[in-house]
């Protein structure tokens, strides 16, 4: 590279040559086929190669103990910048010393790839600067690179130790805590020691600038005459950071040149990244702009250089972050992309408060769940940056939000939303003027308003002319329910949504990779995912587009793959699915060839489609597939208790459990299988809703039977109480039942069927229960609507569980149900 001096494995120190290498080392480069994939669906590996690859990363030398350097240099102040990395494997836990002071610890050189914030093997390489400025005095500066991972270690212990932590979103919407079940550590501590890798030392005269900063003060020099520069330093040292950036604007109306315009560039930096001003995407374009012209008129000042890669670096970052929902891009990606160029601002540099903030909210983005690695790092980030302005609204907000206290927010304040808009968070009050009526009806409807105050929200700041919201076809589908069924509630309340729901499929249909002509997603995967796309979004439009051909022709399309692809009769004689991983044209087989309760979210539109037209060839599909699972309910096969639901079905031999299940409740998991075992129950609402739809088809009592079988075994363990009954046996299972709710599922039937049994009041809800439902969905809106709007991040979880509630209430419906009518209000909200 021009200006610079190769440095090799065998360039050793000498006097004569005045620099050189003081320990052994090998010298390495970094070809594009030595950064082969390594893992599926994170950033791609060669994408950081192709975009960070230069003539300064890509060659170096390493050891696997220290890289001592030393250069001959006349006494003075110099600065030092010291590049660190390997572009093949990232390395952790240096230290760099300079004349045998430690000035840098703990150094780390690696790029995120995935969502874990912490060290695992997918980490990539990646090259980072450490500055400093060093005052040499015996005629030399000796750099020493080294490992030391002795901080780590006592990191590591001390993490191991604590307990894991638990979701936020599930704390916060329920009151749950639901622990993580990895094994931590559970934020990022760093790494362990594997090799010193430097790829290059820039040395310099250190030059005076003309705003220097100490403590928290600007200290401009007598060569920074432009008053607006130095009417914005006075303002910014008296903590007025709004007037300061009004002062500093004005100067750009000045034609300043050399130092003058350097001194304005440093203080746009310091204006950037103080915590008190949200300018930065305002202000960093223009000290590029400035930066460029001082790299032309003052190229003596290599200092420029560094402030200007600076800026380069963080806008960026900021780009990949606020640019992450554009349609065609991954959001999980760019906030890869994002964080890994922010983690590289360190605490000297002037944008660092702010490249913190926003990194933190890039990792709590990754963070669908807000409990892994990524969250606890942000967590990390902002409590370092805390003490710099302890009223920061955001630091307020993911810190201090709890399921116990009030809201931590100001209504009506003004934020950047994580997409680069200036935007507000504000709640409306929908209930002045009722104050006297009754608290849960007050609750229901705001709660109801919030909500279509959130989906409008979405409409307008987020909602793409395709009806893209951002986060991926197979995301957003999981949140469109919540436009159209919520707007269906009430005819003119919320138009805005209910367009919004209508341009989505119609966008998803087209773009969002479903064979048009077999009506079902092209991929081929776990029906858990590759059935949102038309399980989630064409029941709402049959719904809420009433009588529209499209989407009935459309979803006639999934009882055409149930009947001729998907399944087929076992060896017992009974209609099943043959597998629960389906595309449009396969099935899986082996491993695979497993019907679970999921499946129901692939055959929704043509449950739907037999609930608008009772096509009695369509429904004897579900009542055939309904017998399947009353004679699995029933029998007793590798031990299950007689009435209990199996998880799973094998194929071709109905199998108890699923396909070479070793127990009735354990299933195989080989790898690429999705097979549930059955004590989450996880996904347990569907295959209720299959007995019950065949049941209300056909009046006849034996598709309750299961139903009714598991809530007697939940009483029976309710009158034992046996704490810890054996795994596997019928009081384990009924204990299991019990905490699931099952009697409470069946007592519910009863009481809406109006079947013997049922309880006195024969209604779904009332003012107890309705106010019991939606209080905590109320109170998480109240908490957490930033994380609803401006500050959300994978739009599968926009929605917390018992948002749906509101629209049962209203419609007098079920979850997965088809029943319940829509109220009429042309009063609007």
């Amino acid at each position: 590279m021009e200006g610079w001096t190769p440095v090799t494995e065998s360039s050793r120190y000498t006097p004569e040559r005045g620099y050189g290498l003081l320990s052994p080392v090998s010298s390495f480069y970094v070809t594009r086929r030595m950064v082969p994939e390594i893992r599926k669906f994170v950033l791609e590996r060669s994408w950081v190669y192709q975009q960070y690859s230069d003539n300064m990363s890509v060659d170096g030398v390493r050891s696997e103990s220290s890289v001592a350097f030393r250069v001959d240099l006349p006494n003075g102040t110099y600065r030092v910048r010291v590049w660190i990395g390997d572009l093949e494997k990232a390395v952790y836990s240096m230290n760099i010393s300079f004349n045998g002071q430690w000035l840098v610890e703990g150094a780390d050189a690696f790029h995120i790839a995935s969502r874990s914030m912490y060290l695992n093997p997918f980490n990539y390489g990646f090259r980072v600067g450490y500055t400093v400025v060093v005052n040499v005095t015996e005629g030399f500066l000796t750099i020493n690179v080294t490992g030391n991972d002795t901080r780590y270690r006592e990191l590591l212990r001390e993490e191991m130790e604590r307990d894991p932590p638990y979701s936020y979103l599930a704390w916060m919407s329920q009151g749950v805590k639901k622990y993580s079940s990895g094994s931590g550590p559970w934020r990022y501590i760093g790494g362990p020691f594997t090799n010193a890798s430097v790829l290059g030392v820039e040395i310099y005269p250190k030059h005076d600038m003309p705003v220097e900063e100490c403590g928290g003060t600007l200290l401009p020099s007598g060569s920074v005459t432009s008053p607006g520069v130095l009417s914005a330093i006075e303002e910014y040292n008296r903590g007025e950071m709004n007037a300061s950036y009004q002062r500093w604007l004005e100067s750009l109306g000045e034609d300043l040149s050399g130092l003058n315009r350097l001194a304005r560039a440093q203080v746009g930096l310091y204006l950037a990244g103080n915590l008190k001003l949200e300018r930065e995407l305002e202000i960093l374009p223009t000290v590029e702009r400035d930066l460029l012209m001082c790299q032309r008129e003052l190229s003596d000042f290599p200092e420029v250089g560094d402030m200007l890669d600076l800026t380069r670096r963080t806008s960026r970052a900021l780009n990949y972050y606020t640019k992450r929902t554009e349609y065609g891009k991954n959001h999980f990606v760019e906030c890869d992309k994002a964080i890994g160029l922010l983690w590289t601002v360190h605490p000297q540099d002037p944008l660092y408060p702010k490249a913190m903030l926003w990194c933190a909210r890039a990792l709590y983005s990754l963070d669908p769940h807000r409990w892994t690695s990524a969250s606890g790092t942000a967590k990390d980030l902002l409590e370092r940056i805390r003490p710099q302005d302890p009223d920061n609204k955001y630091i307020r907000f993911y810190l201090d939000t709890d399921y116990t206290l009030p809201p931590t927010w100001e209504n009506g304040v003004e934020v950047i939303s994580t997409t680069g808009e200036r935007d507000r968070w504000y709640l409306k009050d929908y209930n002045s003027g009722y104050e006297d009526a009754p608290e849960w009806a007050k609750v229901l409807r705001e709660e109801l308003c919030w909500l279509y105050d959130i989906t409008d929200w979405w409409v307008d700041h987020r909602m793409k002319e395709n009806g893209y919201l951002g986060g991926g076809w197979t995301d957003d589908v999981e949140f469109i329910g919540l436009f159209g069924f919520n707007a269906l509630i009430s005819r003119g309340a919320d138009n805005k949504s209910l367009e919004g729901a209508r341009r989505f499929v119609d966008g998803m249909l087209r773009e969002g990779g479903v064979d048009l002509e077999r009506g079902y997603s092209s991929a081929f995967a776990d029906t858990e995912h590759t059935a949102e796309l038309t399980g989630d979004s064409l029941p709402m439009m049959i719904a809420v587009d009433f009588g529209n051909p499209r989407w009935i022709e459309f979803s006639y399309k999934t009882a055409a793959l149930m009947r001729d692809l998907w399944m087929g009769v076992n060896e017992k004689g009974y209609l099943q699915f043959k597998s629960n991983f389906l595309s449009a044209t396969r099935v899986g087989e082996g491993a695979r060839a497993e019907d679970s309760w999921i499946n129901y979210r692939a055959a929704l539109p043509a449950r739907w489609v037999w609930w608008y037209s009772g096509d009695p060839e369509v429904g004897e599909l579900f009542i055939r597939w309904a017998d399947c699972w009353v004679n699995a309910s029933l029998s007793t096969e590798k031990g299950k208790p007689y009435g209990v639901i199996p998880a799973g079905l094998g194929w071709p031999d109905g199998e108890i459990g699923g396909h070479n299940a070793p127990t009735w409740y354990r299933a195989a998991h080989p790898p690429g299988s999705v097979n549930y075992d059955w004590e989450p129950q996880k996904y347990k609402g569907y295959i209720v809703d299959l007995l019950l739809s065949a049941y209300e088809a056909t009046g006849d009592l034996k598709y309750l039977e299961p139903l009714r079988l598991e809530a007697e075994l939940a009483k029976e363990w309710s009158r034992r109480q046996d704490p810890n009954p054996p795994v596997g046996s019928r009081m384990w299972a009924a204990k299991v039942l019990y905490n699931k709710g099952a009697i409470e599922t069946y007592q519910n039937i009863l009481n809406t069927y109006g079947l013997p049994g049922a309880e006195p009041s024969g209604t779904i809800w009332t003012p107890e229960s309705a106010y019991s439902a939606c209080i905590k969905g109320y109170n998480y809106i109240r908490k957490c609507y930033p994380l609803m709007t401006t500050e959300a991040s994978a739009t599968d979880r926009v929605a917390f569980v018992g948002i749906i509630n509101p629209f049962l209430i209203y419609t007098g419906g079920r979850v997965g149900g088809g029943d319940g009518g829509a109220i009429h209000s042309p009063g609007g909200r």
